[in-house]
């Protein structure tokens, strides 16, 4: 369902709520702001999945694609992040008052 991450969300207590390649978009504080708004309406059982690339710390391995992605984001405001920067280890979630459960790293390419 797609839905304003600006707004009040529609759905209140959802079991779920999934934000994939979303917060790459946006900077740092705009981050918390959405996942504040998102904490508004999600009940105490809830989760929160959040799917984003995670770039190496030392940008030395991985796809040169995701660093040439990075310097696209900066045209719009946002950014792809490192697990040093905040959104690999849950910092968004730690600025909006959620808490991390579980943090999986994948291979993307």
């Amino acid at each position: 369902m797609p839905v304003d991450i600006h707004a009040r969300q529609p759905v209140e207590n959802a079991r779920a709520d999934l934000l994939r390649r979303v917060l790459h978009d946006y900077g740092d504080e705009e981050c918390a702001t959405i996942l504040r708004i998102l904490k508004a309406a999600i009940g105490p059982d809830s989760k929160v999945v959040i799917m984003e690339v995670v770039l190496d710390d030392l940008g030395t391995s991985g796809s040169p694609f995701w660093y040439a992605m990075d310097m696209a984001m900066m045209g719009i405001g946002g950014k792809e992040r490192t697990g040093a920067e905040g959104s690999g280890m849950g910092g968004f979630a730690c600025w909006a008052g959620l808490e991390l459960d579980l943090h999986v790293e994948t291979r993307t390419f």
